[in-house]
């Protein structure tokens, strides 16, 4: 030092962004675990900003990403045996044409095997049926609601009490910005008790028939500002019979559905560059 050598390393030298790519295969797994942006940058400490660099640079985070990004479900919740996912069973009567079945291991101990394709993954995690869209091509979303017609006839007899068809809108808070007001006054009081806000949420639940209600959860997380509008149209039933009566005589609930939440983000919260 008393020769003008700067001990230590450099300014910069080994930044967060740095430790994100040590540890891309563990993001990559986070986000395959259905882990959010959040969910990353609270374990590694970074900023959104910093996550979406990342994502620029390297193909597998970006393709992780795409296929976890407003992925939409069909959620059956009842009684389910999670044995009866076999892997003979779902390629036999769920999944029979399709070529190349990924079966991954589940963290859960309540979890069903979790089997994917390049369209579709389909898994029990407690008490859920869940089938989820990947390629949100039409064929693939019909294809999803053959899939749940085929549970629905193979397993007549499971007692179920709630069938959903869910989709999540993601966007940051400068995007938002003049659209949602997460604005409430107990904010700042809060944070000059030194207990400073994490993160925001609030539900709307609206009547959309008489069977069916629409939970619209508002999100915002304020260490990483992202903003996540999850949209849950939920139909209350008794037996698996009723679900084929909400499904209709054609497979595209989903694609109708999906029209219902643009329409939603369009005209009562005024985006415009909509991805769902």
């Amino acid at each position: 030092k008393a020769e003008g050598v700067v001990l230590g390393r450099k300014k910069g030298s080994y930044t967060k962004m740095n430790v994100l790519i040590e540890n891309r295969k563990v993001v990559v797994g986070m986000l395959k675990r259905d882990c959010t942006i959040a969910d990353i940058c609270r374990r590694f400490n970074i900023s959104r900003d910093t996550f979406l660099k990342f994502r620029s640079r390297y193909k597998e985070i970006d393709k992780a990403m795409k296929e976890k990004e407003n992925i939409s479900h069909f959620v059956i919740l009842g009684s389910w045996n999670k044995y009866i996912l076999t892997q003979d069973w779902v390629k036999n009567y769920l999944l029979p044409n399709e070529e190349s079945i990924q079966i991954q291991i589940p963290v859960n101990m309540d979890a069903s095997l979790k089997f994917v394709t390049k369209d579709l993954t389909v898994s029990i995690v407690k008490d859920r049926f869940e089938l989820s869209v990947i390629n949100k091509s039409e064929p693939i979303i019909r294809k999803a609601t053959a899939i749940v017609r085929e549970i629905v006839r193979l397993l007549p007899h499971t007692p179920v009490f709630s069938f959903g068809v869910n989709s999540t809108f993601y966007c940051s808070t400068t995007e938002a910005s003049g659209k949602i007001d997460f604005k409430d006054s107990d904010i700042e009081l809060l944070a000059v008790k030194g207990m400073p806000l994490q993160m925001q949420s609030t539900l709307r639940c609206v009547k959309v028939s008489d069977n069916c209600f629409l939970n619209l959860t508002l999100q915002r997380d304020e260490n990483t500002q992202e903003v996540t509008l999850d949209f849950n149209f939920n139909y209350n039933i008794k037996s698996m019979i009723e679900v084929s009566s909400i499904l209709g005589d054609d497979d595209d609930i989903l694609l109708h559905k999906r029209k219902d939440m643009i329409s939603i983000l369009k005209d009562v919260y005024n985006f415009t560059d909509i991805t769902i």
